[in-house]
């Protein structure tokens, strides 16, 4: 009887930015990195030539050095140097940019909309 050779899973991947799973999606090659995207959600023409794709996650936003202060929702990520008023960790998400941050929500009062009289005829 002949062994049957076990079939490898097809992997398809999740776009960090809309999360669609879909097989055009290129994975990070970063080791500790498990992010994917695609070509046109990182607003991007072509990939990198030789499969060396790195993604924006591990760049600061700003002067491109390589960082670990990258934002659990979006692709932001900033260098020590430009962390200050556009990074900080939270306690329970993580790294969080200016714009996910839960203490930077708007304070402003909900706008009260006023109930219609409805005539009588």
């Amino acid at each position: 009887m002949k062994k049957k050779t076990p079939l490898e899973p097809v992997i398809v991947h999740r776009c960090f930015v809309c999360g669609m799973k879909e097989k055009d999606v290129v994975p990070c090659n970063n080791k500790i990195c498990n992010k994917a995207y695609h070509l046109k959600c990182l607003q991007m023409s072509e990939w990198p030539e030789g499969n060396k794709f790195i993604c924006p996650w591990h760049n600061c936003n700003i002067c491109s050095k390589l960082t670990i202060r990258c934002c659990v929702k979006c692709v932001s990520s900033f260098c020590p140097s430009h962390s200050e008023g556009n990074i900080r960790y939270d306690n329970i998400l993580g790294f969080v940019c200016s714009i996910h941050d839960p203490t930077k929500i708007s304070n402003e009062e909900p706008i009260k909309l006023r109930k219609k009289k409805i005539q009588k005829q």
